[in-house]
């Protein structure tokens, strides 16, 4: 398995997951207004600060990233993750190397948050496992008749 992390490389030499997506992850990028999988990463690499993509054999099977609030002291980094079924086969690798992700933004900020919808189990287990809790006062979002959770993941929580 080879990994590409952004900034180190140029977004446009990492391959991009394309439509082959697992079906939770699907599942919410419809529910959020995507037609194809494809633009969702495509639009959060050429958003994000930093990216980890990881490739099987020449084919992306994951892919995560973050962004800095656009709001200038509030000290948090929105994260955003995609995977293909083929992450299965590299669950243990993945859960270390998004972790390590994490505890290194967890260096430079205060927060770290993201969405999760309840309806996709995996996604929900991946999350908790890092630590993420839902938002006290923000806990549901409801886009296209799916229900996404804010979640938060604080420094020394």
């Amino acid at each position: 398995m080879t990994f590409y992390t952004r900034p180190s490389i140029p977004a446009v030499d990492a391959p991009l997951i394309g439509d082959d997506l697992r079906a939770g992850d699907w599942n919410e990028l419809r529910h959020m207004g995507y037609r194809r999988g494809r633009d969702a990463v495509k639009l959060c690499m050429d958003e994000c600060k930093a990216s980890v993509t990881a490739v099987e054999d020449g084919v992306p099977i994951a892919a995560w990233g973050y962004k800095p609030d656009d709001m200038l002291l509030s000290g948090a980094a929105y994260l955003w993750c995609m995977t293909t079924p083929s992450v299965e086969r590299h669950k243990r690798k993945i859960l270390q190397l998004s972790k390590a992700f994490c505890d290194d933004l967890l260096q430079a900020f205060a927060r770290l948050e993201s969405t999760v919808s309840p309806e996709y189990p995996e996604a929900l287990r991946w999350v908790t496992w890092l630590g993420f809790k839902p938002t006290p006062g923000q806990y549901e979002l409801v886009l296209n008749g799916m229900k996404f959770w804010n979640i938060v993941l604080e420094k020394d929580a």
